[in-house]
């Protein structure tokens, strides 16, 4: 088995409270950490410095927020959105760090 690139997050233990909360903002909770550990998997396999990583990364976001309103989530709302939960993210991983 791989190892894994991130640790768990408390924000990913599905319970009923983050499950009725995801359900409602049409996340799937499941799918977020699997997800998120295949995109770090490809970003770190072409050995990218981090500017151009953030920069692969944005076009991806830019991409994302194009395809959003298509949706009804208009792209302003999707980047600020995205900003919040990245800042979410970035303490749950110092918290992990902390407590090990």
């Amino acid at each position: 088995m791989t190892k894994k690139l991130m640790p768990d997050l408390p924000i990913h233990q599905v319970t009923s409270d983050t499950a009725a909360t995801s359900d409602a903002l049409g996340i799937d909770i499941k799918q977020v950490p699997l997800a998120a550990e295949d995109i770090a998997r490809v970003i770190l396999s072409r050995k990218l410095k981090m500017r151009t990583a953030l920069s692969s990364i944005s076009q991806v976001l830019g991409w994302l927020a194009y395809e959003s309103e298509k949706e009804g989530y208009p792209p302003e709302e999707f980047m600020k959105d995205f900003g919040k939960m990245g800042l979410r993210y970035c303490q749950q991983f110092e918290l992990v760090e902390k407590d090990s």
